[in-house]
C-alpha cells in the first residue's frame, strides 16, 4: 500500500515515515554512532538473504549495505533455522553484534556473537556461545556481556575486550595439524589462553560427538579414527573464555 513502510521509519508532523529506500527485513535493533545510523536484523535463511546490517547517515537517500555478500559468511542453522540479528554494541568503531547467528571465517566457525570490523563483508565469529544469544552489552565501557540461551555457559558469558583488533581474531582461533586427518589430530591453544577445562567436539549436524583426548600445556590430541569422515566443529573452554575451530576427518 501507499503507507507501507520497510520495517524502518521516523517520527514526523505528519506521522511515522520511512527512513530512505527501507531494508528488505525484520529490524531487531538500532544505533547511532558518529552520526550514522545502523539497523540490524534478518540476515539468512533457507529462502534467501537480507541485509543483515545497514547504515546510513543525513538524509540520503539509500541504505548503506554493510553485508552486501552475507550469504559468504552467514548461514541458516544446520536444521536449517534462520541466522538473526537481535541486538549490537559499539567499541572502539567495531560493532559486536549478538543473535542466533551462525557465521564462518575462513575455517573458524561460530555461533551467537560477530563481530563487524568497519568495512564491508568484514565480518568474523567473535565466539561461539552454542546457542543464540538474546542481547549484548557494554559494560564500564570494555566488558562485554552477552545473555542468551546456552546451557554450556549457564546462559550469559563476559569477556574484557582487548584494546587491538588482531588479538581478538588470535585469541579465538584453535590450530589443527595434520589438517585434513585420517586417525589423529593435534589442537594448539592460542598462547593467551590456560589450560583447557571443558573440551567439545560436533559434526556437521551439530550433534555432540565422543572423542578419545589427551591434553598437556597448549596442546591436545584427539583420536578421531571412530569418526565418521566429515567437517567437526571444536569449542575449547578454559573457564573463562572460548577458543574455536574445526577439522576435516577423511
Amino acid at each position: 500500500t501507499q503507507n507501507e513502510i520497510m520495517h524502518v521509519a521516523r517520527y514526523m508532523d505528519i506521522g511515522w515515515v520511512q527512513i530512505a529506500d527501507g531494508l528488505d527485513g525484520d529490524v531487531h535493533d538500532l544505533l547511532v554512532h558518529d552520526n550514522k545510523l545502523y539497523a540490524t536484523g534478518d540476515m539468512v535463511s533457507m529462502i534467501g538473504t537480507s541485509f543483515g546490517l545497514a547504515s546510513i547517515e543525513n538524509d540520503l537517500a539509500e541504505w548503506t549495505r554493510l553485508m552486501p555478500n552475507i550469504q559468504s559468511y552467514i548461514t541458516p542453522s544446520p536444521v536449517d533455522g534462520p541466522s538473526v540479528a537481535r541486538s549490537m554494541v559499539m567499541h572502539q568503531d567495531r560493532l559486536y553484534i549478538a543473535g542466533d547467528i551462525h557465521v564462518y571465517y575462513g575455517l573458524t566457525y561460530g555461533r551467537g556473537v560477530i563481530a563487524y570490523n568497519g568495512s564491508p563483508d568484514d565480518v568474523e565469529p567473535f565466539c561461539d556461545f552454542l546457542g543464540p544469544a538474546n542481547d549484548i552489552a557494554l559494560v564500564n565501557g570494555n566488558q562485554l556481556v552477552v545473555g542468551g540461551t546456552s546451557e554450556f555457559f549457564h546462559n550469559i558469558i563476559s569477556t574484557q575486550l582487548p584494546t587491538s583488533l588482531g588479538a581478538a581474531r588470535d585469541d579465538l582461533q584453535l590450530g589443527f595439524f595434520p589438517n585434513p586427518t585420517v586417525d589423529r589430530v593435534n589442537i594448539t591453544l592460542p598462547t593467551s589462553m590456560g589450560t583447557a577445562t571443558n573440551l567439545r567436539v560436533t559434526d556437521a549436524t551439530g550433534r555432540l560427538v565422543n572423542t578419545g583426548a589427551r591434553t598437556s600445556t597448549g596442546l591436545i590430541e584427539l583420536d578421531v579414527r571412530a569418526l565418521s569422515a566429515g567437517n567437526y566443529q571444536v569449542e575449547v573452554n578454559d573457564g573463562s573464555r572460548t577458543a574455536t575451530g574445526r577439522f576435516v576427518k577423511q
